[in-house]
């Protein structure tokens, strides 16, 4: 059976690493070493208490202030209200303040809350509603330098957060991260600037006029450029380790461009979106080989492919394939001389093909058919026929259900 002592301690390291301010999980520090689970002796204006133990508690009011038992060093100080832990908390680490903030009745992150690294330099910077947090938030590197700003906002369409009284959970809405040196790695812009005084958004984000901005990675060297606007990302091109391009993104009025690269640079792939009332629908996609020939080019209208065509590398077409309505698609085949090798029709359903119908046909070199095939609208073959070179009909079978044909009378 475990002693009450043995059941605070346990409680006490569960609350420090993360319970009533559960919310600051997103700042939480890294871990600095195993767990010491101090014997702690606690205090309210000289009379002893247990945390633990709510009867010792009961109906006070003040400063609880925790200490290690061995060493006399703070572990904790938290305001009791009429018995409960209400308003300013702090916690220590080897006598260094940790983390302080404030909690509210329930017992949720409420007002300004930070944590600070051993030698005392700050690390997270937040002012939490009811436990979520609540507009700008800063996260600093080690060395001082600021780490991430962000801002946190109503989240459109979120339920309200348990416990918040209808509140509602925010979401980060807007980001400026920054690696050590102090160069910029990662933005996200919202509808107006949101990050002063910590950052400049306003200038970063186009809203003083069109902003060209350049993303760098952990060894300095450019990872992305982007140009922004009110708030609105333009266009963003992202490098690889090579310093090319390895994808970029295009953004104007109703349209959207998407394309992606091969290592030396070279165009590998491109596709285009339009607005379709709220959100944006795929209109063309290109394919390209590593010599910047097409390779591949499919059209859509109104979420429908409408042609996808296919192409050898010395620029003739291999394959086509076209909406003819909205249940049937022509398929066309070619050899790399151009000339056509093979026709026919698929049934479509649901945006997927099922099964050939109609006559279906190869051709030879010269542009004679070979041979034939008739599809009823099942997808079962019903005639057959083949050609000799000459374009002689050689055989012109009616096909059953059982796989035996008869040939046609002439």
């Amino acid at each position: 059976m475990t002693s009450r002592s043995e059941r605070y301690r346990a409680g006490w390291a569960a609350r420090l690493l993360g319970g009533p301010i559960s919310a600051l999980a997103a700042f939480a520090l890294p871990a600095t070493g195993p767990a010491h689970a101090a014997i702690l002796d606690c205090e309210v204006q000289g009379q002893p208490v247990d945390p633990a133990n709510g009867a010792t508690t009961a109906g006070k009011t003040g400063v609880m202030r925790c200490v290690d038992r061995d060493t006399g060093v703070v572990v904790r100080e938290e305001a009791l209200r009429d018995g409960k832990f209400v308003g300013m908390r702090r916690f220590f680490v080897q006598g260094k303040l940790q983390r302080e903030g404030e909690v509210n009745e329930k017992g949720n992150a409420q007002g300004r809350q930070r944590e600070f690294a051993l030698d005392g330099t700050l690390l997270r910077d937040a002012v939490y509603n009811n436990g979520s947090v609540a507009g700008l938030a800063l996260a600093y590197h080690l060395n001082g330098q600021l780490h991430r700003a962000s801002f946190y906002g109503a989240g459109a369409g979120n339920m309200p957060a348990s416990g918040d009284g209808g509140l509602g959970a925010t979401r980060e809405t807007v980001v400026a991260e920054f690696t050590p040196r102090g160069q910029l790695t990662e933005l996200r812009c919202g509808d107006r600037p949101r990050l002063a005084p910590a950052v400049d958004d306003g200038k970063l984000c186009g809203f003083s006029g069109p902003a060209d901005v350049e993303l760098f990675d952990a060894r300095g060297e450019i990872k992305a450029q982007m140009k922004y606007e009110q708030g609105r990302m333009l266009r963003a091109t992202y490098m690889g380790d090579n310093g090319k391009p390895v994808r970029a993104i295009e953004n104007s009025p109703g349209q959207r461009i998407e394309r992606q690269f091969w290592r030396d640079g070279s165009l590998r792939r491109e596709v285009q979106f339009e607005a379709m009332g709220s959100r944006f629908e795929r209109v063309r996609e290109q394919e390209f080989a590593e010599q910047g020939k097409l390779q591949r080019d499919r059209h859509w209208r109104e979420g429908r492919l409408q042609t996808d065509r296919e192409y050898y590398l010395n620029g003739q077409m291999r394959r086509e394939s076209e909406q003819v309505d909205a249940n049937t698609i022509r398929v066309r085949e070619y050899r790399d001389n151009g000339s056509l090798s093979g026709e026919g029709m698929f049934l479509v359903e649901a945006g997927a093909w099922r099964h050939p119908i109609g006559s279906h046909k190869v051709f030879g070199p010269d542009g004679k058919p070979t041979s034939e095939v008739v599809y009823d609208g099942r997808g079962r073959s019903v005639r057959e026929r083949e050609w000799d070179a000459e374009g002689k009909l050689l055989r012109d079978d009616e096909v059953f259900a059982d796989g035996s044909n008869k040939a046609f009378s002439r």
